[in-house]
């Protein structure tokens, strides 16, 4: 029917949706902050072998990034949360790149001039991402509120009817029982008159032949004395 049909769809969408589309959004998050602390860990490395490992960190970061930018997108059922969320992988894309220009810079070990460059653009670019991550996790978690909310209410809606249904069906019942006890009582109660009258008639019967039995046995008697 329409209401479980169009009601589920909303049901559905609220658990297993909502809640995966928050988690990844936690995990972006996180990656941005590795991404921010992988820049500045590029810059304070002492040699040559740990700036060597920050860049290869970061370019684990940025495959992690594409799969939970997948893994998102994958959960997304509104206009709005896709609206919100073609914001992101830009905003991670241009945190990522501040790194090409530092690394050049703390290769050659101008760290100061490289931390100058992380506070002027890896700094805004990280306050960004974030910014756009957190509007996406809120607009997640609100939407996830609202499904569950209608959701209940739908639980609520259907109970009622449940209820309302299983009490139609008694009354039903008690009123087709009604009406077939006075059907059977209607072609059984003549016939039950008919067997006692007839009950009756027969002991009548009975009793009548006893006595011109009994008339019969004493005439015999009688005139058996007189000869």
């Amino acid at each position: 029917t329409r209401c479980l049909s169009d009601w589920s769809s909303d049901v559905c969408s609220s658990d297993p949706r909502s809640l995966p589309g928050i988690d990844a959004a936690g995990r972006l998050s996180g990656i941005a902050k590795d991404i921010r602390g992988g820049i500045r860990g590029h810059i304070t490395a002492s040699n040559a072998d740990a700036r060597n490992k920050a860049e290869k960190d970061l370019a684990q970061l940025e495959g992690r990034s594409e799969t939970e930018l997948k893994n998102y997108e994958g959960t997304i059922t509104d206009p709005r949360d896709h609206e919100l969320f073609e914001k992101v992988p830009a905003a991670l894309n241009r945190l990522a790149k501040t790194a090409v220009p530092i690394f050049s810079l703390s290769r050659q070990s101008k760290d100061e001039k490289a931390m100058g460059l992380f506070r002027a653009q890896t700094m805004p670019a990280y306050t960004n991402a974030q910014s756009v991550i957190e509007s996406l996790a809120k607009f997640k978690q609100q939407d996830g509120d609202r499904k569950v909310a209608a959701a209940t209410s739908i639980a609520g809606s259907l109970q009622v009817w449940t209820w309302t249904l299983l009490t139609l069906s008694l009354a039903g019942a008690a009123v087709v029982g009604w009406y077939l006890s006075r059907q059977i009582d209607g072609v059984l109660l003549p016939a039950v008159d008919g067997l006692s009258v007839a009950s009756s008639e027969l002991v009548a019967a009975t009793a009548q032949i006893d006595q011109s039995s009994i008339s019969l046995a004493r005439n015999t008697t009688d005139q058996a004395d007189r000869k």
